[in-house]
């Protein structure tokens, strides 16, 4: 009774140590990206829309961007035009984090309307014809499918401000926010960043000419796209907006860019993911479940069969009986927990493993107790046999 309250023991203590370094694999494995787009009138203009030119810069820290959309636009008319502009906003953002600018001058804040009734305007969401959101894979650029249950209606909100639009006359205008991307804890041991960016429609517009993207993401990232686009090489071609801190710094951030002479018929999304904490550049998750689940029972089993070893030595029966077992399977535990930290240490990704990484560990850890409490006895025999073998050759 006391060497099973004993062992009982040894077994709720290593899963109390254990608990802390565990990283838990969350159940909802995509989180679908934020609902942002472009501009448009709550009723058809003539303005001709000269250029877009959209930036995304990638947070090194957390999972979203800072974004600046920059506008020209022209009236081809010789009267002034009034017209209420709005576009697609999304509930995490902070009113504080929105700002836009006229000719320069910024936009005062009682000149900002927030609406949350999405009734009011559920036909200009609609508009935008996006009840699904794109996957491009960011390690193969293979389009994976829309994937569905994006409602533009259920999860934006909607800004408007009001505009003049001087006769004959250009108009710049430009909008900064911050944009988090969607998640995807499932493809890869590392997530994946999705972004979308909704461009349609145009034919709000009198007319839509030209839209320049720049995506600056940190250095070596894995990049892909649904438009055509390329990485930029040193300085050339950088908006002017850009910061500073990637335009002198290009060893540490990458510029992808894509020009499109019109708008194009499909609705921007790209993705984003590293190679960073994996195990010499491997992102598959099963094979660092695999790799864990087997390497945890291999240094259980050599811990086990070094005790034995030790303790077939021993002339004293009881030694070998009690303290082999004992020894060996705190040993083994205890070592096999202190591998699994260190590894989780060495490469971080792998606590993003959907199994070892997740619940799984401590199943793992359940059924590593069991097979070093059984596992002794028939290695100490199989020693004994082999050296009797030894005994009896000689």
């Amino acid at each position: 009774m006391k060497k099973g309250r004993a062992s009982l023991s040894i077994i709720l203590f290593y899963f109390i140590i254990l608990f802390p370094v565990i990283g838990f694999a969350n159940s909802s494995p995509i989180y679908k990206p934020e609902p942002n787009g472009t501009l448009i009138p709550v009723q058809d203009s003539p303005v001709v829309v000269k250029g877009e030119r959209l930036q995304f810069i990638l947070s090194k820290e957390n999972y979203q961007a800072d974004v600046v959309v920059d506008y020209t636009f022209n009236n081809p008319l010789d009267e002034a035009i009034d017209t209420l502009l709005a576009f697609p906003y999304t509930p995490s953002h902070a009113s504080q984090s929105l700002k836009i600018s006229i000719n320069n001058e910024p936009l005062l804040q009682d000149k900002l309307q927030i609406y949350e009734n999405k009734e009011e305007y559920r036909d200009f969401l609609t508009v935008f014809q996006s009840t699904d959101f794109l996957y491009i894979d960011p390690l193969t650029s293979e389009d994976m499918g829309n994937w569905t249950g994006y409602d533009m209606v259920e999860e934006a909100k909607v800004v408007t401000f009001p505009v003049r639009f001087p006769a004959n006359s250009d108009v710049s205008l430009r909008l900064e926010y911050q944009q988090e991307s969607g998640i995807d804890k499932s493809s890869y041991i590392n997530w994946v960043e999705l972004y979308q960016y909704l461009l349609q429609p145009a034919s709000a517009w009198g007319e839509f000419n030209g839209l320049e993207v720049q995506v600056a993401v940190p250095k070596d990232q894995y990049f892909a796209s649904n438009l055509p686009m390329e990485k930029l090489e040193g300085k050339s071609g950088l908006f002017e907006f850009m910061p500073d801190e990637i335009v002198h710094n290009p060893a540490l951030w990458d510029v992808y860019r894509g020009k499109y002479d019109k708008l194009p018929s499909g609705n921007l999304a790209f993705s984003t993911t590293n190679d960073e904490g994996t195990f010499l550049g491997i992102m598959n998750r099963d094979f660092y479940d695999i790799f864990g689940v087997v390497l945890e029972f291999a240094i259980s089993t050599l811990v086990i069969i070094a005790t034995a070893l030790v303790m077939i030595r021993s002339k004293k029966g009881w030694v070998r009986r009690i303290i082999g077992p004992i020894l060996g399977f705190g040993l083994a535990n205890l070592i096999a927990l202190l591998f699994y930290a260190i590894l989780i240490n060495l490469f971080p990704s792998i606590g993003n493993g959907s199994w070892i990484g997740g619940y799984g560990i401590i199943v793992t850890f359940f059924f590593l107790v069991i097979y070093n409490s059984i596992i002794y006895f028939p290695i100490m025999m199989l020693l004994r046999w082999k050296a009797r073998r030894v005994e009896q050759l000689k």
